[in-house]
C-alpha cells in the first residue's frame, strides 16, 4: 500500500496460485500446517531431521529444496542424504545422472566440482554461488526434469531463479551477524524460499517446512513466519553511497542541470515519501559537496555540470568515490615503479570491490607484505582503524589476483582463499571492470600509466603471466592452451603461423578442427590434403 501511495496508484491484491501452498513446522516428527488444520507423521527413517523429509517427500513421488545457511552445510548435507537417494532412483535415471555428472569432468580441476559429480551421480546436488556457470545451468536443468531428487541450497537460490519442488524444506532459520550475532532471517526472505514449493502441473499442493528444534523455537517460527507479515521495503537511496552515485548520473546524463531540479527529482523517489524532508536534504547537500569538492561536478552560473572527470566516471558505472581513490593512486609519484601488484591493490582498495577479508592469523603476514612493497603503493596505509581493515583486506584480495596472472592452479587458489570456481569467476568479472575504469580514468588525464593497466588487464583477463600476452589475443586460445604453447617453443603469433598443422593438432586440448580454426585466426589457410598457405602473396613457410 505504500508503494501504491507513492505511486498515486490505485493498489490490486491478489492471493492467486497455480499450486496451493502449505506453510508447516516439522516438530518431533510430525508436520503441522496451521492454517489448514492437517497434520503428517514423518518416519525416522535416517536418524536426520532434514534427510527424513527429504526421503519421505522422494517416496511421496516429490522433489526437495532444502535451504541451509552455508555452502559447506549443504555440500556436506548433500553427500549423506545421497546415501539415502540413490537406492530410490530408477536405472535409467541413475544412467542420465551419471552422464552429466561426467560432463563436468572438462572442467578445471576444483574440490567443490569433484564433490558436486560424486554427489549428482547419487540424485542430489548442492547449489551456491561458489559453483561455475556451467555447473549452476547443470544442475538446474537436472532439477527441472526431475533427475535430481533433492537440491540442498544456501539462500541464494531463493531469489530470481524458478526452481520449484514439491517440498521446500528451511532447515536454518538464523545466521550469524557480525554486529548482533545470531539473528533471525528475514520474514521476506524465508517467505521467497517457501514460494519454491508446488510443480504446476505436476504437483497437488506445494509444502513450506519450516524446521522447529524445540517447543518455544515452533511458537517463534508460527508467530513470525507462518503468521508473520513481510518487513517493509526502503529505499536503498537511503544509503550514502547509492544517493551520490545517482546525483552525479542525474546531471551527467542531463536529466537534472540546477539544484531546484535535483529537488523536484528527488522529491519524487521512494526515498523522499519515506524520509523526512530535512533529513534528506542534508543527505543530499552532504552529497553534493562531495561532488563539487572532488571535481565531479562544477558551476556555471545556478547551472550544476558534471565535469569530464564526472561524466567519466558517471559512464564507467563507478561510485565517485572509488573515481576519486583511483585518481588520487594515478597521480601519486611512489619511491619506486609501480608493478602490477601496485594497481591491483588500488581496484581491491575501493568501495566497488567485494574484498577478501583476513583471518586473525594472516594479519601480520599482510603487515609484512605491505612493508616489503610500501616503496611501491600507490595507495598508502590509513591511519583511521576501521579504513586500515579494509586496506589489508585490499592486499589479501591483490595476492589473490597476482596469483591468479601467475597462473597458479585454480585448485591451489580456491583452497587458498576459501573460494569455490564461481568465486573466483566473480572476483576476476569485477577486477576486470574496475581495471577498465582504471585504465580510462588514467586515458582521460593523459597517464602514461593507461598502457600499463591495459596490458595488466589482458593478464587478469585471462589469468597468465606477462610472456603468454600475445598468444591469448589469438581467438579459440585461453590461458591452458597458450601455456601449452609456450612450452613446446611456441611464443608469439609469428611462431604460430609456422608451426605445422599436424604437430598443433597433437597438442594437449587442442585437435585438427582446432588447429585449423586458430591457423586460420594467424593468417594461415589450411585446405583438405594441402600444404598451408599463408593468406596474400606471401612465400610459403618451412615447416619447424
Amino acid at each position: 500500500s505504500e508503494i501504491a501511495n507513492w505511486l498515486d496508484a490505485i493498489l490490486v491484491e491478489s492471493d492467486f496460485r497455480p499450486v496451493e501452498l502449505r506453510e508447516g513446522i516439522y516438530h518431533r516428527g510430525r508436520i503441522d500446517f496451521p492454517l489448514s488444520g492437517i497434520s503428517q507423521e514423518v518416519p525416522d527413517s535416517t536418524g536426520d531431521i532434514t534427510l527424513d523429509l527429504v526421503v519421505d517427500c522422494l517416496r511421496g513421488g516429490g522433489q526437495s529444496l532444502v535451504f541451509l545457511s552455508t555452502r559447506r552445510s549443504a555440500e556436506h548435507t548433500a553427500e549423506r542424504a545421497g546415501r539415502y537417494v540413490k537406492d530410490l532412483l530408477k536405472e535409467e535415471e541413475a544412467r542420465r545422472l551419471q552422464q552429466i555428472a561426467s560432463s563436468l569432468e572438462g572442467e578445471e580441476s576444483s574440490r567443490v566440482i569433484s564433490r558436486l559429480r560424486r554427489v549428482l551421480s547419487r540424485g542430489v546436488a548442492f547449489h551456491h554461488a561458489g559453483l561455475s556457470n556451467e555447473a549452476r545451468v547443470a544442475v538446474e536443468d537436472a532439477f527441472r526434469e526431475g533427475l535430481i531428487k533433492a537440491l540442498f541450497a544456501t539462500p541464494t537460490l531463493a531469489a530470481g531463479i524458478n526452481l520449484p519442488a514439491r517440498r521446500v524444506i528451511v532447515r536454518d532459520l538464523t545466521r550469524y551477524d557480525s554486529v548482533q550475532g545470531l539473528t533471525y532471517l528475514p520474514v521476506r526472505e524465508v517467505k521467497q524460499m517457501c514460494g519454491r514449493a508446488g510443480r504446476p502441473q505436476y504437483d497437488p499442493w506445494g509444502e513450506a517446512v519450516l524446521i522447529a528444534r524445540n517447543p518455544r523455537e515452533r511458537d517463534e517460527v508460527l508467530q513470525r513466519y507462518i503468521l508473520g507479515e513481510p518487513e517493509p521495503i526502503y529505499s536503498t537511496l537511503g544509503n550514502f553511497k547509492a544517493l551520490r552515485t545517482h546525483i552525479l548520473a542525474s546531471f551527467a546524463s542531463g536529466f537534472t542541470r540546477c539544484e531546484e531540479e535535483l529537488e523536484h527529482f528527488l522529491r519524487q523517489t521512494l526515498f523522499s515519501h519515506q524520509m523526512d524532508y530535512w533529513r534528506m536534504e542534508a543527505m543530499c547537500q552532504e552529497a553534493l559537496e562531495f561532488l563539487f569538492e572532488e571535481g565531479l561536478l562544477r558551476r556555471e552560473g545556478d547551472a550544476i555540470l558534471a565535469t569530464d572527470f564526472g561524466k567519466r566516471c558517471s559512464r564507467l558505472y563507478l561510485d565517485p568515490l572509488s573515481a576519486v581513490i583511483m585518481r588520487e593512486a594515478l597521480l601519486r609519484e611512489p619511491e619506486e615503479e609501480p608493478d602490477e601488484f601496485s594497481y591491483l591493490q588500488v581496484v581491491s582498495f575501493v568501495p566497488d570491490m567485494l574484498p577478501l577479508y583476513p583471518r586473525s592469523r594472516e594479519v601480520g603476514s599482510l603487515y609484512r607484505v605491505y612493508a616489503e612493497r610500501e616503496g611501491r603503493m600507490l595507495i598508502g596505509m590509513p591511519e583511521d582503524p576501521l579504513q586500515e581493515e579494509i586496506f589489508l583486506a585490499s592486499l589479501k584480495t591483490a595476492l589473490f589476483f597476482q596469483d591468479w596472472i601467475e597462473e597458479t592452479p585454480e585448485e591451489e587458489i580456491e583452497k587458498r582463499y576459501t573460494l569455490g570456481p564461481g568465486d573466483v569467476h566473480n572476483k576476476i568479472e569485477l577486477a576486470r571492470w574496475l581495471l577498465t575504469g582504471f585504465r580510462e580514468l588514467a586515458r582521460l588525464f593523459n597517464l602514461p600509466r593507461a598502457k600499463e593497466i591495459d596490458r595488466l588487464l589482458v593478464r587478469v583477463d585471462y589469468g597468465i603471466r606477462e610472456e603468454l600476452e600475445d598468444l591469448v589475443r589469438v581467438r579459440g586460445i585461453g590461458r591452458v592452451r597458450a601455456r601449452t604453447l609456450f612450452r613446446v617453443g611456441i611464443r608469439s603469433r609469428d611462431e604460430l603461423a609456422r608451426t605445422p598443422l599436424a604437430k598443433l593438432a597433437s597438442l594437449p586440448g587442442f585437435g585438427e578442427a582446432l588447429g585449423r580454426r586458430i591457423l586460420k585466426e594467424v593468417g594461415v589457410l589450411v585446405d583438405e590434403g594441402e600444404e598451408q598457405k599463408r593468406e596474400g602473396p606471401q612465400s610459403s613457410l618451412e615447416d619447424f
